[in-house]
């Protein structure tokens, strides 16, 4: 990713998974390069999205230590099949904080079936690495009648894309013309490129 995305999204899945009813999680990474969102603005503290069968069973614990870059979740499902075949645990989603690489690591995990008996399963751990953009442009879209502007596809000259977060926000590389899509309203074009003929490096202009 680069410092102009607003937010990027790591999923953390199990494979081939046979009645999963538990997991215990523990997560670390680099806050220096990168930062959590909170995944719900309803609950103090800082959180992570998790995958919402666990919402029809017991939560224990859903934190993020943002000053030291750990993530804990713990969950257990009270009844029904369980977790089976490929399945979200987790969905973490990051803005970039500085130009930079950064690991993000499952420091340990334990997921527990149906009998209550601990499940080994092989850990893979990522890397992160945040890119700078020399002309980064940022802008926010106003869907009308929503309160929500999420979803909103920008897509620049150069064909690089992202969608706009609740408030409208949204950044990506700057090019001379910008197309905002969403269904149900119209597409509409912002031509940019007078404007940015007119920049002068190393200073912010608003459009």
């Amino acid at each position: 990713t680069t410092l102009c995305s607003l937010r990027e999204t790591t999923t953390v899945k199990v494979q081939n998974a046979v009645a999963i009813m538990g997991v215990r999680l523990q997560m670390s990474y680099d806050p220096g390069i990168i930062q959590v969102i909170d995944g719900d603005g309803s609950k103090s503290g800082v959180q992570v999205r998790f995958n919402p069968t666990f919402a029809t069973g017991a939560i224990s614990r859903n934190e993020v230590d943002t000053s030291r870059g750990q993530i804990f979740f713990e969950a257990n499902l009270l009844n029904g099949g369980g977790l089976n075949g490929m399945q979200d645990l987790i969905a973490i989603d990051w803005r970039p904080q500085q130009v930079g690489n950064g690991a993000i690591t499952i420091e340990s995990l334990t997921l527990i079936d149906a009998e209550g008996q601990t499940i080994n399963s092989p850990v893979l751990t990522s890397l992160v690495t945040v890119g700078f953009v020399p002309n980064c442009l940022t802008g926010t879209v106003a869907l009308e009648g929503r309160g929500d502007h999420s979803g909103v596809t920008v897509t620049n000259s150069d064909g690089v894309q992202t969608t706009t977060l609740p408030d409208g926000s949204f950044g990506l590389p700057a090019s001379d013309q910008l197309i905002f899509e969403r269904g149900g309203f119209v597409t509409a074009l912002a031509d940019v490129s007078q404007t940015l003929a007119a920049a002068v490096e190393g200073q912010s202009i608003t459009i």
